[in-house]
This record gives C-alpha cells, structure tokens and sequence, in this order.
C-alpha cells in the first residue's frame, strides 16, 4: 500500500506536492476506509476536485508516468533515447531542472521509499531505503556525475548480489531498479513486481477504448463473467440474463486507417484481423433481445467499461488511478461502485478525479481522502486536503461549502459572453 507520493516539477506541478494516504484521528468509517500498516492508519481512497486545467489528472498522469517509467523503460526505450519525462515549461528554471518523484510505500509489512529525479534524456538521481525493523536503511543511491565513471554509487549493508554487475548494465535512461529486476536481483525483484504487479495503469473516459479490459476477463473465466452479470444486474439498467461475445472481422476500409505497424501484424497472423463485440440479453417477462454494447446507453457502457479495472484491482489488492471516474454515470451508480470497492477491497487503493459535488454529502468520503486542486499565479497546481483546512463544522454541508467556494477549486468564469452581431465581414 501507499503511505504518500510526491512529485515535483512535472507539467502543471511546479512545485513539490505531496499527497498522503495517511489517515487523521477521524474514526469515521475507519473499519472499511483504512488498513493498519506498521503504526500508521492508511486510506484506501483519494477523491481530487477542481477546475478544468486546475492540474487534476496532472497528479494521476504523474504516478503512471513514474509507474510506466520503472516498469517499461528497459524494454521500451533504446539507448539515448528520452525518457518521456514532461517539466514545468513557464519557468527558465524548471525548463531545464528534473523533475523528482518520491513514493513511501508498503509491499507487504515493511516500509521501503524510493526516490527518482530525471530529465528527458537521463535519470540524475535514484535512492531505496527499506526499514525492516522500523529503522531506515540504505539498499542503494545512485548519483549522476558530470566527470567518468557517470554515476556514483552507495550500497548499503543489506543490498547483497550481483549489484556492481547490475550497475554496469544500468544505461543513462533507465533506472537501477528497473536493470535490477531483469538480472534477477532476488530482493530489488520484489520491489520492481510491486510497481509492476499492484500499480494499475491509469484508466481513462475514452468511449469505447476501455471495454476491451471488462471483455478480456470475461474471456479468461467464467467465474468473472458471473460477478460482471450479478454487478450489472444489481444497479437496475434492466435485467440482463445473459452477456454474450462474438468476434467480427476487421474491415478493410478500417484496416486501412490504422498505423502500417498494426497492418502488418494482422497482415502475419489472420487471428488478430478479429475484434471481440459484446452483447447483452435483456429479458422483460416472455420478450427477450440481444442489444451490442453500442446499443446500450452511455451510462451502462462507462459502469461495463470499469467492471473490469475494478474486479482486477480488487484479486491484485492493488493501486488504480481513475480520470473523471464520474462521467456518463448517476449519482447513485457512482456511489454505487465506489461502496463496492470500499467493502471489497483488503488493501487496494484508488485514487479518482470528480466534478460531482453530490458525492461530498453522501457519506462515502472521509475528509482526509478529499483533495481541492487550483492553479497559482504562476501556473503551477496547488494540491490541498480538506482535513488542512481549519474551523470546517462536521454537520455543514461540504457541497454547500464547495459550490460557495469556501475551498476554492472551482472555475473563475466571466459575465455570460454575448455575441456582437456587427464583428464580420462588412
């Protein structure tokens, strides 16, 4: 689990912004809402408010690039090539700066934290340390240096291995983690599998992009297929008895608009010219119809689409990030599957961006798990939980005070525009 995360000097984040899964001296609903890690009390969630452009999915695109970066960039990059990474570009200083990323976490019962910096060509700093008995260790460090060798590095104590063949191996634009795990480190492997296995990849409102995710577990188990139906069934989109998936052909005319690359694979193996389309049997009294999932409304395909990511995350116990997890969706649906997460989950974690303010009166948040985000003078997004804000009463009503905006992090709009009918051609 994760304790906290920091970034800094990453697109919209200019300064260092720390968001923390520690949980306040609150007890409200701590038996479903937090998990006792060491002696520290964590959440399972964090819900992130604000304007458009306010740097909110800036926060979730920060941990994915950093959970991308550590697992991928051995295989993904070649050497020399960028690392991908994005700095703060309305500033001469953060321009040409890194960016730091800094994580506490938990792969089991002891702590580790690990500290990354890089620039978009090169990592220019890197640190594990673990506390096995409640006291930090160094397992390493490794620091970019501007004369040969290039980096220096410090080993600590508990790091045994093949660390010095690992360090040779470590090109400019990968980490020592990441080179450290495809050697087969036997205690630096379990971390990388942390990062690879727990983090979810961030899950995005892309129409339709998303419901290969949900299709791909139905396919693997029937076990799967059966929660996915008891779950559509229980939220009332009509009753479905039956979820069926068929595969159908590419055609040619959108062959021919993909990249040349993904051509040429199914031009090699005819098996991926298919793609799987499904279809669910509604049922009222003796009529029964099949209806594809495009024929379905947009709230049943965005609650289908995050079938999947959720059932995934709660069999890996892990950590998934989700943009707008509110779009398409009611009110009620939304509440829905935020309880069956909270109630089904030991030691997963989700963070989500929101503009359903309803969802700060419906008891399903505490206030340690809710973010306010807002732009500075400078650009730079400014990340703030509720429980930092001090005098907010217990029986007010968050909404009421949000929409007011007691917390800031809503739009600044002008007078409502209206158009000068005599700007045109004359």
């Amino acid at each position: 689990m994760i304790l906290e995360f920091s970034v800094k000097n990453y697109k919209s984040i200019k300064e260092k912004a720390v968001i923390s899964f520690e949980a306040t001296s609150d007890t409200t609903g701590r038996e479903i809402h937090c998990v006792s890690k060491g002696n520290k009390a964590i959440l399972k969630l964090a819900a992130f408010y604000g304007p458009n452009a306010s740097g909110k999915t800036n926060i979730l695109i920060a941990f994915d690039f950093f959970r991308d970066f550590i697992v991928n960039s051995f295989v993904d990059l070649k050497p020399g090539e960028q690392t991908g990474y994005i700095p703060f570009l309305f500033d001469e200083a953060t321009k040409n700066g890194p960016g730091l990323f800094n994580i506490v976490f938990f792969p089991e019962e002891i702590r580790y934290e690990y500290t990354l910096e890089l620039n978009k060509m090169e990592v220019v700093y890197e640190k594990l340390t673990f506390s096995p008995k409640g006291q930090k260790r160094l397992l390493f460090e490794r620091i970019k240096k501007t004369t040969e060798p290039i980096y220096e590095y410090n080993w600590g104590a508990s790091l045994g291995g093949n660390k010095k063949e690992i360090s040779d191996m470590t090109r400019e634009n990968v980490p020592f983690l990441t080179t450290a795990a495809q050697l087969s480190h036997p205690l630096l492997s379990k971390v990388y599998l942390w990062f690879q296995e727990k983090c979810l990849p961030i899950v995005q409102p892309v129409p339709q992009g998303l419901a290969n995710y949900t299709i791909t577990l139905i396919e693997q188990d029937e076990t799967n297929k059966k929660e996915i139906l008891s779950l559509l069934n229980r939220v009332d989109f009509g009753p479905i008895s039956e979820i069926k998936i068929e595969k159908k052909k590419i055609d040619k005319s959108i062959l021919r608009l993909l990249p040349e690359d993904v051509r040429e694979k199914i031009q090699k193996d005819d098996s991926k010219a298919f793609f799987p389309e499904i279809f669910f049997k509604h049922q009222y009294g003796k009529g029964e119809s099949f209806l594809s999932l495009e024929e379905e409304s947009r709230g049943t395909q965005r609650f289908f689409e995050l079938l999947g990511p959720l059932l995934t995350l709660i069999v890996a116990q892990g950590f998934l990030i989700i943009d707008e997890l509110d779009s398409s969706m009611h009110p009620e649906l939304l509440s829905y599957f935020l309880q069956a997460f909270l109630e089904n989950s030991d030691e997963a974690q989700m963070i989500f961006t929101s503009h359903n303010p309803d969802l700060l009166d419906s008891g399903l948040l505490r206030r340690d798990e809710i973010w306010f985000t807002e732009k500075d003078t400078d650009g730079g997004s400014i990340y703030t939980c509720l429980s930092d804000y001090k005098g907010v009463r217990k029986e007010g009503s968050l909404r009421k005070q949000y929409l007011s905006g007691r917390y800031g992090a809503l739009p600044i709009t002008e007078p409502y525009y209206k158009r000068d009918n005599n700007i045109g051609p004359e």
